[in-house]
């Protein structure tokens, strides 16, 4: 994590991804490939199916009825679809992009911050662990 936070840190936000985004903007694509291409991303996105499992694990138990267990099933479906169609809509404006693309070296650093604090105080609680034993 401190590692990564690092990085994070001193990443100028003003990279080769900038230029590969804006190049892949140009393809014009069908919004046919767009769709698989988002969905083949989110399904292979092993975060997303943990996120999910997660969930599941704390919500359901044995006991917890079948249609309740549906009813979680389909708010997660419909509040996922919801949700990345505001990011699609919102993502594909130029001037959000502009915006999101300015704001991306503060962006790196705050969440490098993060991770470095998060790194030490997981060091921090090893030692601390390793002491106690």
């Amino acid at each position: 994590m401190i590692y990564i936070g690092i990085g994070s840190l001193r990443a100028s936000g003003h990279d080769a991804n900038i230029r590969v985004i804006n190049q892949i903007a140009k393809e014009t694509l069908s919004k046919r490939t767009a769709f698989f291409r988002g969905f083949l991303t989110n399904v292979l996105n092993a975060k997303a199916a943990f996120f999910t499992i997660s969930i599941f694990t704390v919500l359901v138990s044995p006991q917890t009825p079948l249609y309740v267990q549906l009813i979680y099933g389909a708010f997660i479906q419909l509040s996922t679809i919801a949700w990345f169609s505001i990011v699609a809509i919102f993502l594909t404006n130029p001037a959000i992009q502009g915006r999101f693309l300015s704001m991306k070296p503060w962006i790196e650093r705050a969440c490098g911050a993060i991770l470095i604090a998060l790194g030490i105080r997981l060091c921090v609680s090893d030692i601390a662990q390793i002491a106690v034993e």
